[in-house]
């Protein structure tokens, strides 16, 4: 009888390579997979607002060019007003028998009609001058909520007001394109508020469609109110539309103004409220900063030239939070997180330190 031995156990196995297909895993390596996109989603509207006004404040050299350039933009209108003011009233006396003159908080209304009288080309080249400099002002901001909106979803560190200028040279082209489809719908919506449709609705509740008609003063008087409060908010709900578009431009790094206006119009229907509670919040802030610096101002009795430098930081330190903060909503709530933080690869501003 043969004896079975059992098999060895000092004997080699034999190894077997095995192979792993990592592409198979799924790998977050968009550049705005750093953060927790839940975590992202559930920042309140405040937050979002607060962390836009910290924002602005955080880079002092743009806000001193803004404030600069606000200050000495008006100075094209004023001087030449002041220098014609000075010349022809200046030397004006009071009526005896009547009260002082106090410009410019108290004039009788012969005072202006002299000022007309004696510098008819003057004023009527100040007039002329004032459409010109609104349009250049209305350009100018936007430039500025380009700048803003490239601040905010570019990186964090970066304070400089080349950056700035470079987003808002960036995207201005674009943004004048938003601005343009715009002008359309502002003046339809003038149109209905102020024209046949408007007073098709007057004529069916006042005599005549004429609120002095009414029945009671107080029924005209509120139905001109309501016209005017109504027709305020959908200048404002446009606005804040073209904005999204402007926002959606930036955040995806995109050319297109009316594609961007259909985005901007989607985004807005998505989320009406929470985008009316910020910027609710953010006029609110300003309103409470113009009246504190004001009673500041009064209770511990500054000279007038500090409302010069305090109102102009409050308005754009506010203006920038609500750019920001549109931006950095319209980022976290939409896939153009990449586009957001995607470095330009055009050939921009020499590296200078402004």
């Amino acid at each position: 009888m043969r004896k079975e031995t059992p098999p060895s156990t000092s004997s080699p196995e034999l190894y077997v390579p095995t192979t792993m297909v990592v592409d198979a895993f799924p790998v977050e390596d968009g550049p705005g997979s750093s953060e927790p996109q839940s975590k992202v989603n559930e920042d309140s509207i405040a937050g979002i607002l607060v962390g836009g006004i910290g924002l602005a404040l955080a880079r002092p050299r743009i806000l001193i060019a803004l404030i600069s350039l606000s200050l000495l933009m008006p100075l094209v209108v004023a001087l030449p007003a002041f220098q014609s003011a000075d010349a022809h009233i200046a030397q004006v006396q009071a009526v005896p028998g009547g009260s002082d003159i106090q410009l410019p908080e108290i004039a009788p209304s012969w005072v202006f009609s002299e000022w007309q009288r004696k510098a008819p080309g003057e004023l009527e080249l100040a007039v002329q001058a004032l459409p010109a400099l609104l349009l250049l002002v209305s350009l100018l901001n936007l430039l500025i909520c380009a700048g803003w909106m490239k601040v905010a979803v570019r990186d964090q560190r970066d304070h400089s007001l080349r950056l700035f200028l470079q987003g808002g040279g960036r995207f201005f082209f674009p943004f004048f394109r938003t601005w343009l489809i715009g002008l359309p719908f502002f003046a339809l919506l003038t149109w209905i508020f102020w024209g046949t449709p408007m007073e098709w609705v007057f004529e069916k509740l006042l005599p005549d469609g004429d609120p002095e008609l009414a029945a009671s003063e107080r029924t005209g008087r509120w139905l001109e109110t309501i016209r005017s409060v109504f027709y305020l908010i959908a200048l404002w709900k446009m606005e804040i539309i073209l904005d999204l578009a402007r926002a959606s431009l930036v955040v995806g790094q995109r050319s297109s103004a009316l594609l961007a206006l259909i985005r901007g119009i989607g985004f807005f229907l998505r989320t009406p409220f929470p985008v009316f509670g910020m910027l609710l919040l953010a006029f609110a802030l300003e309103l409470l900063w113009v009246g504190g610096v004001e009673a500041l101002r009064r209770g511990l009795d500054w000279p007038l030239w500090t409302l010069l430098l305090l109102l102009p930081l409050g308005r754009h330190v506010m203006r920038g939070a609500r750019y920001c903060a549109l931006a950095r909503y319209y980022a976290m709530r939409t896939d153009d997180g990449v586009g957001a933080a995607e470095e330009d690869s055009r050939a921009g501003m020499p590296e200078m330190a402004f």
